[in-house]
């Protein structure tokens, strides 16, 4: 876990030392640490990534370039890159994106980010079987639209502080602060309604003219959280109408339980 900054480290190198971001929020304490939660590091290749994001995206970079994701305790993400020749040159992080908490993160070649999530509502690609969706609880897969090189949010870099942020190590840098936003960078694939976690639950029958009990659950976390009702069956959706012929036939009937004429 790291708190308030982002450090390179290397033998026989000089050190880089970058503040991570916080939400502008007029009733932060300022001694509130900040706590990086997960991480994931990305390679680019030119080629494949003109499949990775979305067709209005067009990389322009070398390849063996690659960035990191780091998420916060608030579900922020933050994209790192180092720049690099000889030796690094700068450490840069910037705002990327908000998205629920996750336990890991994993970006997929296909150009998707697996987000597994501890709460909430969970996101599946539609390539994803049925089976494998059953299994990935509450996770979210989200499609790169952009690497977030041309918005406008701040980026912060090492080079912007005496020593490259190292000049008195004991010391912490001064804040750095970026407003959130809604998804720019990310786009949702496909979501998946779960009730992880549970807080409580209750069965009873509030609904006339049915025989089965139904099961109320409040349910997630934070701006995930619902309240949610099951009912037992299949909900049917119709789809075609075919008007049986003038005289229809291969009909039969079935019983409705065992001992049923």
């Amino acid at each position: 876990m790291l708190r308030r900054h982002i450090i390179y480290r290397h033998a026989d190198v000089p050190q880089h030392r970058v503040p991570i971001p916080r939400r502008k929020n007029p009733l932060e304490h300022p001694s509130r640490g900040l706590v990086i939660t997960a991480a994931v590091m990305h390679k680019m290749k030119v080629i494949p990534f003109n499949l990775f994001c979305s067709s209005n995206f067009k990389p322009a970079f070398n390849q063996g370039v690659f960035f990191f994701l780091l998420q916060s305790e608030d579900g922020d993400l933050y994209k790192v890159t180092i720049e690099h020749e000889e030796e690094v040159k700068s450490l840069r992080i910037k705002y990327f994106a908000t998205v629920p908490v996750a336990s890991s993160l994993c970006i997929l070649i296909s150009g998707f980010l697996f987000v597994a999530s501890e709460f909430g509502n969970q996101s599946a690609h539609f390539l994803l079987s049925c089976s494998i969706v059953d299994v990935i609880s509450n996770s979210f897969l989200y499609q790169f639209q952009k690497l977030g090189d041309d918005d406008n949010e701040p980026e912060f870099s090492s080079t912007s502080y005496p020593s490259f942020g190292m000049a008195n190590p004991s010391l912490p840098l001064p804040r750095a602060f970026f407003r959130p936003r809604s998804l720019e960078n990310l786009v949702v694939a496909h979501e998946i309604e779960s009730l992880d976690s549970i807080i409580d639950t209750k069965a009873m029958s509030l609904l006339l003219n049915s025989d089965t009990p139904q099961i109320f659950t409040a349910c997630g976390r934070g701006p995930s959280s619902a309240f949610k009702t099951l009912r037992h069956g299949w909900e049917v959706e119709e789809f075609v109408i075919s008007d049986l012929p003038g005289i229809p036939n291969a009909v039969w009937t079935t019983k409705q339980n065992e001992d049923g004429v």
